[in-house]
């Protein structure tokens, strides 16, 4: 168990808040103070503290960024995690004052699943449902009589509970307006007024099925939904307790619930028999508590000001809290404990013919599972865009980056009221690139850079709608810069520059394409949701959702490369990606070939020709890694990966001190040889297969490019051939050599083979030889044919008279002392013509017979 002092001794509220691929811990104390911790280490990432103010309740709005606070004074406010700040306040003037006209706490508060409803109650007699998707105001009143201790939305968003500190439960429909649907007196433990500890309540995440509320006899009793009673079998959590229960929470699969009372212990429970599991014994009163939504770990906050993490909390031979629960929905309901596997059915604990019997089979019947284990129904939820090189806005005032590639870096300052821009080139293409200090006052959230300037856009807020901005390099005008303002709620989720356009994709699914003057090009509709967009010159690939994106547990993305300057689409098709993984980068490689980088840690090149294009893997972070270092990809060479490593603490790199930049060298993933010198030959053989090919289909490759890309080849393959001689594999050796394209290359071949005293072999190679020349001296006649039709003209014959003649004689043996082996030249016959002397002379290397 881990203990931090965090604030003063007092009430502590405590909750995770989930962003991305983070999660965080925030806390806040009678003190007024609001902390940010890392849910690894409970270090303090940021903090605010409010003069004479003292917060009361806590509660997070998935995917805002922002935590939503409740005072002792009344008031309501949104903070932003980064730093604390507060964003905005919610106007609640009935909470502020009460019939007396005094002002009263708010005590809880609970976000819809939709995120746009926010209930508020506290020491004032009605519960508050506030629209919080722009107004702000009171939309509906939920009476009940006296000061509430907890509300709490239930999973699906139908219901409303609410425990008052008279001890009653009070439950309203507000799907369709609001219905009162059911009060249980006397059920709840009772508090003072002037109290202001927490009786916390809990749905089960099955949508619902059950209402656990801390009783009144040491206990916690569990509500089925719909019939609103006690179950008969099992429906209570008892025996463990020796004082009042305060708080009870269902772990996020619904198997275990966790429990905190007077007694300073904090209990654990398994669903399916009811019965404790687990507990320990804590230094202070537990205040507040909360799952982890994917670890085995709980966190609370104690009346002595310290904030408690409790990991491994169930044993490993049980399932985990997290995992699905085998047998459905009602599985889940009923839970599920002891090995690993056992289903359980709900259905099978409840007497037949009873009202709890009848309301869970018609939940069985008709609601779809909250989760399955069936195989063919198992799934994950469709990623988010990914912005390639841009890192997680970071807790707290520092800077961040938005984009990190190979042409340079942009860094997002926050300060308050607005953010300070800097964009600073790297690449050698663009020495005299400049872009000046901006301040940014739209909130630019996404950037990229191209070889023809920095793009960026900022989302909607309010009335104010997003926009994309371009800020070109070294404009020969002042007017270069542009701007594009969209329409409603449509923002740019992803933007890419070339060296010839600007792109930009929305969460409308629309793709728009511009020239570097503004000029729209293109406007495309995609076929589902953008994932990202990327750039190299003038190629642009953008990748979105596929049909069934997320089902059978993988992603299923589309990609798309268009050349921006012949306006042709080069190709499409799906992305390779690791099973139950995500994308987490994609990017053209410093040649122009398209790759891609997964939450796995596999890197895949593109390979082939188009339309027949596949997807080679080049690099597993598993097979790199030291400990559990992190890989940030910054771009894909040649032969090598440029990349930043981080570490678990600090996942992505940091603007001050600046990262580290590393080169890994990459090796094809998979069938590796057990000779580590021919995996490593064979690896570099296909990588340059791979970017020959794609050079082949540039329309003006570099003049040396080619030529040099060949040589390389070559030189690989006579290394690969030396290895197989030394492991007497002739055969092997022999398929190699036949891939050799240069005729001195081949010699050299040819002599290993003799030096080895290979005779078949060595056999198999003078007849390649021979072979080849054949097809070069047919080239060279039907060449010289086609010339002489042409121009009319004769050239005898294509040699020239004037050439030397090759005295075969001469030409120095290869290891004479090896006479017993020697390969045997094939005889010239006397009336050959030059031509055909050269068709078949002999094998130079062979070793001759004394």
């Amino acid at each position: 168990m881990q203990l931090s002092k965090t604030h003063d001794a007092g009430q502590i509220r405590v909750l995770f808040v989930e962003e991305d691929d983070e999660c965080h811990i925030v806390s806040a104390g009678t003190d007024g103070k609001l902390c940010v911790l890392a849910g690894t280490s409970l270090e303090e990432l940021a903090s605010q503290s409010e003069k004479d103010a003292v917060v009361t309740a806590l509660a997070f709005k998935k995917n805002s960024g922002r935590v939503t606070v409740g005072y002792e004074n009344g008031k309501i406010a949104s903070h932003k995690l980064q730093n604390l700040e507060i964003d905005k306040v919610i106007a609640t003037p009935s909470l502020a004052e009460s019939p007396s006209g005094t002002a009263t706490a708010v005590r809880c508060l609970s976000f819809s699943p939709s995120q746009t409803i926010l209930a508020a109650s506290g020491d004032s007699e009605d519960v508050q449902l506030l629209d919080v998707n722009g107004t702000d105001k009171v939309i509906h009143r939920l009476f009940a009589k006296c000061g509430s201790r907890d509300v709490a939305y239930g999973p699906i968003g139908k219901f409303v509970a609410s425990v008052t500190t008279s001890g009653m439960i009070h439950i309203w429909d507000v799907e369709e307006g609001v219905e009162h649907v059911s009060s249980k007196p006397d059920l709840a433990r009772k508090v003072e007024t002037s109290d202001n500890i927490r009786i916390g309540v809990s749905w089960h995440p099955d949508g619902g099925t059950l209402l656990a509320v801390p009783g009144n006899d040491n206990d916690v009793v569990m509500l089925e939904r719909l019939s609103w009673k006690e179950g008969t079998t099992r429906s209570r959590l008892t025996g463990v307790h020796s004082q009042p229960v305060n708080l009870v929470a269902f772990s996020p699969n619904g198997i275990y619930a966790a429990t905190a009372g007077e007694d300073n212990l904090v209990v654990i429970w398994g669903m399916l028999k009811s019965n404790s599991i687990t507990k320990k014994k804590t230094p202070g009163l537990v205040t507040d508590l909360a799952w982890h939504p994917y670890e085995n770990v709980i966190v609370f906050g104690m009346a002595t000001g310290e904030v408690g993490k409790w990991s491994d909390v169930v044993p490993d031979e049980l399932n985990a809290p997290t995992d699905a629960a085998a047998g459905g929905t009602n599985a889940a309901a009923g839970g599920q404990q002891g090995n690993k596997g056992e289903e359980f059915d709900y259905l099978f604990e409840l007497e037949k013919d009873t009202p709890e019997y009848r309301a869970a089979k018609r939940r069985r019947e008709t609601e779809e599972p909250f989760f399955t284990t069936n195989p063919n129904t198992l799934s994950v939820a469709p990623q988010k865009p990914v912005r390639p090189g841009a890192t997680k806005p970071p807790i707290g005032n520092k800077a961040f980056y938005i984009c990190y590639n190979q042409l340079g870096i942009i860094v997002l300052r926050n300060m308050g009221d607005h953010n300070i821009v800097e964009v600073t080139v790297n690449h050698p293409d663009l020495s005299r690139a400049r872009v000046p200090r901006m301040h940014d006052f739209k909130g630019y959230t996404v950037g990229s850079i191209g070889h023809a300037g920095a793009v960026f856009a900022s989302p909607s807020k309010g009335k104010t709608s997003g926009s994309i901005d371009f800020k070109p390099f070294n404009s020969w005008a002042s007017t270069g810069e542009w701007s594009v303002d969209l329409e409603g709620r449509e923002e740019a989720v992803c933007v890419a520059a070339g060296s010839s356009f600007v792109a930009a994709v929305t969460n409308t699914w629309r793709l728009g394409i511009f020239g570097v003057g503004g000029t729209r090009q293109r406007v495309w509709s995609l076929e589902g949701a953008p994932v990202a967009l990327c750039a190299h010159k003038d190629l642009l690939a953008v990748v979105w959702h596929g049909f069934g994106s997320g089902t059978r547990m993988w992603q299923n993305l589309n990609y798309m490369v268009y050349n921006c300057d012949g306006f042709k689409i080069v190709s499409t098709g799906t992305l390779a990606i690791t099973p139950g993984s995500t994308l987490e980068w994609i990017g053209f490689s410093e040649e122009g070939v398209l790759a891609t980088y997964d939450s796995e840690g596999v890197l895949r090149r593109q390979d082939g020709e188009p339309p027949h294009l596949a997807w080679m893997p080049i690099f597993e972070a598993a097979t790199e890694r030291k400990s559990a270092e992190i890989f940030r990809i910054i771009s894909v060479r040649q032969e090598s990966l440029v990349c930043i490593v981080c570490t678990p603490i600090n996942p992505f790199p940091q603007v001050r001190p600046p990262p580290v930049i590393i080169e890994i060298p990459l090796r094809v993933c998979g069938f590796a040889s057990s000779n580590p010198t021919v995996t490593k030959l064979e690896d570099s053989h296909m990588l340059q297969q791979s970017l020959l090919s794609h050079k082949r289909l540039e329309l003006m490759p570099e003049a040396s490019e080619i030529p040099k890309l060949e040589a390389g080849i070559d030189s690989t393959l006579l290394k690969l051939f030396h290895e197989a001689l030394k492991v007497d594999q002739s055969v092997q050796a022999f398929h190699i050599a036949t891939g050799i394209r240069a005729e001195k290359v081949l010699r050299g071949a040819l002599a290993l083979a003799n030096h080895h005293a290979m005779v078949p072999l060595a056999e198999r190679l003078t007849k390649l030889l021979e072979d080849r020349m054949q097809e070069e001296d047919d080239d060279s006649v039907f060449q010289t044919e086609e010339f002489e039709m042409e121009t009319g003209e004769r050239s005898n014959g294509g040699i020239d008279a004037t050439a030397p003649t090759i005295n075969y004689s001469n030409v120095q043996r290869f290891d004479d002392a090896q006479e017993n082996v020697a390969v045997r030249a094939p005889q010239i016959p006397p009336t050959a013509s030059p031509v055909s002397q050269r068709k078949s002379r002999s094998n130079p290397f062979a070793r001759t017979t004394r």
